[in-house]
């Protein structure tokens, strides 16, 4: 590879490293300091976006909890303003219909029809990887189809309400799309056992941390 190719890949990498800078800032800066050498002036760029990646990925954590975070939460009203899926209890793995028709029976018993649950946010699930967006809810405001932020004696999960019941002892059930039935835990879900809801939905964002999460933490 001559410096010329070195110092073009230098800043390619560079420019990935800014996102990914584990993985790229340290190939920026090799090829950068290599095309130096024979006086190719890109790589002194290449050299400059990759410190500058490694720079991020240092600072951070310290913006991610001292700024982001509390802004997140001030703003969202939620402790818990972001979260990434790491489960496929939300995910149907198929179409639309092709999930509906092995869901039908389930759903029939609760009165939820094809067609009021193609209306729900979120109508094709969730998948493993996806990054949630939530805020803070109480239970009197939550309607069947809302997906829901979960923390019932240290189980965490996200899951799409699927009954409410407006009785003395207000209560909602939840089941997630992916799951034939709801969990025993999740037949009678109170307000203090409920974290957030969801708003938002970054599709696929956190799948590398998912994968060194499950690289890493296997076993």
């Amino acid at each position: 590879m001559d410096a010329d190719t070195k110092g073009d890949w230098s800043v390619i990498f560079g420019l990935f490293g800014l996102y990914l800078p584990v993985i790229f800032a340290p190939l920026a800066i090799v090829l950068g300091l290599q095309a130096r050498k024979s006086g190719e002036r890109k790589g002194s760029f290449g050299i400059a976006l990759g410190i500058s990646g490694i720079i991020i990925m240092l600072l951070f954590p310290l913006i991610n909890s001292w700024i982001l975070f509390p802004a997140l939460r001030s703003v969202l009203k939620t402790a818990t303003p972001l979260a990434l899926i790491a489960s496929d209890s939300m995910s149907h793995n198929s179409s639309f219909d092709s999930w509906w028709s092995s869901q039908e029976e389930y759903y029939s018993q609760l009165e939820i029809t094809k067609e009021q649950f193609s209306g729900f946010n979120y109508k094709n699930g969730i998948d493993a990887g996806d990054i949630l967006v939530f805020s803070g809810t109480s239970i009197d405001a939550l309607k069947i189809g809302d997906i829901i932020f979960l923390d019932i004696d240290g189980e965490r999960f996200t899951h799409r309400v699927v009954q409410v019941s407006r009785g003395s002892a207000e209560y909602v059930t939840t089941k997630g799309d992916g799951n034939h039935a709801s969990f025993d835990v999740e037949l009678r879900i109170y307000g203090e056992d409920i974290k957030g809801k969801v708003i938002g939905r970054l599709p696929k964002a956190g799948l590398l941390k998912l994968w060194f999460h499950r690289r890493f933490n296997a076993g």
